[in-house]
């Protein structure tokens, strides 16, 4: 005779609805008051911070309700913000005319195998977008700064932290509505208030909502400029929007006129009859755009802010009722890169002896903590030789360092000496798992770094790095591991090469595929242990740049 889910004991029901997605847990909650309780410990693992007004008053919703606060697992401090200047519906609808500022308009979040294409033939899209599109963005946008200015985030954030009784993993994220990651924060089954409204209003449309909230932590150094303090101010920002604007734009939004925004638009969703019939307003072609050298419409969307989601994490780790529960921070950066000059994660300037002291208070804040898993993403700007001296200075060494109970590191460091930044005297007594992500590695780091940690670890990742010896031979380093293995000196159960280079990319990143191409008779290899003899080309899929 079956079983109904109430007649079950509660830890086999623990165990069920633990199985499922949060949109199945919520339907069982609202069944009967026991489904309700046992289920509420499963609704939050992940909770999300920021400014914008949605995502603030979710986080107050469930911290002040005791039982789902107290099973929060996961914190995500998502550091994006927006643009005032995208509030005017004139000026909003005129950027949302240039193609190159919604290059992802017509692409899926997350495609199925057996779900159909968002631009079928036969669909005609408007030429700019619609009210509903700007209504969604207003209600996001609309506060965001009068929050960030009262710090409204890290006052609730600081009256929360003790009830957080569950909390083992700390998350730094700029990801956006347009970045699908796999995983981690912003994914799919896994996603903050204002992403979710995003998202479900770009599928029910089958056309994604233009600038979702968004922060580029890569601010570069041109001309001598933002080098003074300022550029580490919590409040400092460089709204590409609001420079465009003021330099290029400001003449034509005199010229949108609201009956033609407002009456003469076709909406996508209105049909292709409808969308055919219409008249389109003026384009580019009727109102060229001057473009200023020092701000290229590429950039307008560009929102540019180094430290302050960082400060909010410092904030967090120098709490006492937290340190003792935390296990694991991660960087989740956003592959939603402006050009491929730019790289994902944060400024490499921040770990600088010319900024605050972040790097001492972060070595402090996990030295205090039990940190076992450890994920940092570093941008390195377009001069690489800066961003190594950075890391030459040892302070990312000295963050490192405070760790020693790591069970799990990965580093990914653009163009940067990523198996270097681990101090030569270091030893992780407990790695099982070390990744090493879109940097430099040399032959004599990678046999060292194994070496020192035989004991323990059994899962090393090398990927989209390039070998920077005098003479560089990935031949040469798959024998050390090979060779390590049959003597004692390594212990791995795996270890991965992926699109391995021997030329060192000039710009970008491999994750999403923006690094420079290598010379054309430069070969770039991969390698799994126990699965490959010796070196294979890289599949093209797998690759960290373009093909042509």
């Amino acid at each position: 005779m079956p079983l109904l889910l109430p007649d079950l004991p509660n830890e086999l029901l623990d165990g069920i609805i633990a199985l499922l997605d949060r949109k199945e847990i919520k339907t069982i909650r609202v069944m009967c008051k026991r489904l309700s309780l046992v289920s509420s410990r499963h609704l939050f693992h992940t909770l999300y911070l920021s400014c914008h007004d949605p995502d603030l008053y979710l986080f107050e919703l469930v911290a002040d309700n005791a039982l789902l606060i107290s099973t929060v697992k996961e914190l995500v401090i998502d550091d994006t913000t927006v643009s005032n200047t995208l509030l005017d519906r004139r000026f909003y609808q005129l950027m949302t005319s240039h193609q190159e500022l919604w290059k992802n308009r017509k692409l899926p979040y997350f495609p199925d195998h057996d779900s159909q294409p968002w631009d079928q033939d036969g669909r005609a899209w408007s030429p700019v977008a619609d009210n509903e599109f700007h209504n969604l963005l207003k209600r996001v946008y609309e506060n965001h700064h009068r929050n960030r200015a009262m710090n409204a985030d890290v006052a609730i954030l600081r009256r929360t932290l003790p009830k957080m009784l569950s909390l083992q993993s700390l998350v730094l994220s700029n990801r956006t509505a347009d970045d699908t990651p796999l995983e981690g924060a912003q994914s799919r089954y896994n996603s903050s208030a204002v992403v979710k409204m995003w998202r479900e209003l770009g599928e029910a449309r089958r056309e994604r909502p233009p600038f979702p909230p968004r922060v580029d932590w890569w601010a570069p150094l041109q001309d001598d400029e933002f080098e003074g303090d300022e550029a580490f101010h919590a409040d400092w920002l460089v709204d590409g929007f609001e420079g465009h604007i003021s330099m290029n734009e400001h003449h034509q939004v005199e010229e949108l006129d609201d009956n033609e925004a407002d009456n003469d638009v076709a909406h996508s969703d209105a049909g292709s009859d409808a969308q055919g019939q219409a008249p389109t307003p003026d384009t580019l072609e009727n109102h060229p755009v001057p473009h200023h050298p020092a701000i290229p419409l590429i950039g307008a969307r560009a929102l540019r802010r180094e430290s302050r989601g960082l400060q909010v994490v410092i904030d967090v780790l120098s709490n006492r009722a937290v340190q003792s529960r935390l296990t694991s921070f991660r960087v989740d950066a956003s592959l939603d890169t402006i050009s491929d000059v730019q790289q994902p994660g944060l400024s490499m300037r921040l770990f600088d002896f010319v900024s605050p002291p972040f790097a001492s208070r972060l070595a402090a804040g996990f030295s205090a903590a039990n940190i076992s898993k450890f994920d940092l993403v570093l941008s390195n700007g377009r001069d690489g030789s800066a961003g190594q001296a950075i890391l030459d200075h040892g302070l990312v060494g000295s963050v490192l360092a405070s760790m020693p109970g790591l069970t799990e590191l990965s580093i990914e460091g653009h163009n940067l000496g990523v198996i270097g930044a681990v101090p030569d005297g270091v030893v992780f007594k407990q790695l099982k798992r070390a990744s090493f992500f879109c940097g430099l590695v040399s032959r004599t780091e990678i046999r060292q770094f194994v070496r020192r940690h035989a004991n323990t670890l059994k899962q090393l990742t090398i990927a989209y790095c390039s070998l920077d010896d005098l003479d560089p031979s990935w031949e040469d380093v798959v024998e050390d591991i090979n060779l390590m293995q049959g003597t004692g000196g390594a212990s791995l159960d795996s270890m991965s090469l992926v699109s391995a280079y021997s030329s060192v990319p000039f710009t970008g990143c491999g994750r999403n595929k923006t690094k420079s191409r290598p010379p054309s008779d430069e070969e770039v290899y991969s390698f799994s242990l126990g699965v490959d003899e010796t070196l294979v080309l890289c599949p093209s899929e797998d690759l960290g740049h373009q093909t042509p």
